[in-house]
């Protein structure tokens, strides 16, 4: 993307209209440059033969600018001492407090930037053209350095165009407004519109980042927007065909589970893995947490290849695990907390049923692991590795060790 100087560095803040009017430019600078270049890139592809393997080719997609590293950090921490913008921050410049909209000094990022500070800062890449058809690409990965929020009409063309998708990686951007329905609708549409527009898609793992911080807090004030009953029925209407659905942040496990159950002519056939993100894994709902346990042993009941099923939640006082792994002649359940969870025996006499009925020589197995300490993590990469998640809740090169000493942290 074109580069671009600090809006809250040089010029007012009070000068609202010329302060929107350059963020409007740049939405069309961004947007023609983008253009340009997915219409470049389509256009190469289309003219290559997939190999004799017929494996396909993976496509990775990141829009950014130069511009971006100077006014946001490329790897932040998301422990809640470092998102409330401490007195130093982590490349050792002490945040200014004549300045705490923008966390600027002389035009160069030292703290975690402000909700409007972010949302200036991050443009909309809108575009109505069709793109080229192209048959090599089996595997697509939108990244989550692609800094700006590709339309709904983007994701429809550019799946459209890929017309032997097989695997689906989106990690989706949404700036760090409070977000209300609108946003959340935007959100679970660009997954909705990949699941309608491909044919051939077997694997999608959407990791929506709503919530951008491990700390307590601004989750639960978001629970509600995740449990859209509209939203997540056409989700879960347009999932039957898949083989591998990981959505994190994108909808709230409890309630997918329940409607998906709920819906007798549903069934998926074809499911091999399902992964899930609920903010109803907390201290203090175990009720809630044990029937959301005993749907999931009732939905599974309609996904008769399932081999892998994983339910967690990565906040730092209230991280949980469920996972129960598939093999051919048991069904072995390991659950973990950051807190004293004990599973009802309800939760496993369904999951002995749903062995049964499996087969009649599977022997179910239940272990609870070890309390979790969460007081270290860093990120969502930390949180990822200490869960010991066994699904690809994002894209295996998504999460590097970039410093021992800092952690597991997954690329901005």
């Amino acid at each position: 993307m074109a580069t671009y100087p600090c809006d809250c560095c040089h010029k007012p803040r009070s000068d609202n209209f010329n302060h929107r009017e350059r963020y409007w430019e740049r939405c069309y600078k961004d947007t023609k440059i983008a253009q340009q270049a997915l219409h470049g890139i389509f256009s190469i592809l289309k003219n290559w033969s997939r190999g004799t393997d017929n494996d396909g080719l993976t496509l990775e997609i990141g829009l950014h600018s130069p511009s971006d590293f100077h006014y946001r950090f490329q790897h932040y921490g998301i422990d809640s001492s470092f998102t409330q913008a401490p007195e130093h921050s982590s490349i050792g410049y002490q945040v200014p407090s004549k300045n705490p909209m923008s966390g600027c000094v002389s035009c160069c990022r030292t703290a975690i930037p402000s909700l409007w500070s972010d949302m200036m800062l991050y443009g909309l890449v809108f575009m109505e053209e069709s793109f080229p058809t192209v048959d090599v690409v089996h595997r697509l990965l939108v990244r989550r350095q692609t800094r700006r929020i590709l339309s709904v009409t983007l994701w429809e063309n550019m799946v459209k165009a890929l017309t032997n998708l097989e695997c689906l990686h989106q990690e989706l951007w949404r700036v760090r407004v409070n977000i209300n329905h609108l946003q959340y609708r935007s959100v679970v549409s660009r997954v909705l519109s990949a699941l309608c527009n491909s044919s051939e898609l077997k694997k999608l793992v959407a990791f929506g980042e709503i919530k951008p911080s491990l700390a307590p807090g601004p989750y639960e004030a978001l629970s509600e927007e995740l449990k859209s009953e509209e939203l997540i029925h056409r989700l879960a209407m347009s999932t039957c065909k898949l083989e591998q659905l990981c959505l994190s942040y994108v909808v709230d496990a409890f309630k997918f589970l329940i409607i998906a159950e709920g819906q007798p002519a549903l069934h998926w056939l074809k499911l091999e893995t399902l992964a899930l993100t609920s903010p109803s894994f907390h201290i203090g709902n175990e009720a809630g947490i044990i029937q959301m346990l005993e749907t999931a042993a009732k939905l599974a009941r309609k996904m008769p290849e399932l081999r892998t099923l994983e339910l967690w939640n990565a906040e730092k006082s209230h991280a949980f695990a469920f996972t129960c792994r598939i093999t051919p002649s048991a069904v072995e359940i390991l659950y973990r907390a950051t807190w004293e969870f004990k599973l009802a025996g309800s939760v496993e006499k369904l999951w002995e049923d749903f062995a049964q009925e499996r087969n009649q020589g599977h022997k179910v197995s239940v272990q609870r692991g070890q309390l979790i300490n969460a007081s270290e993590w860093k990120s969502h990469g930390d949180a990822m590795h200490a869960l010991n998640l066994t699904a690809d809740v994002v894209h295996p090169s998504r999460v590097v060790d970039a410093n021992p000493s800092r952690g597991n942290h997954f690329c901005s």
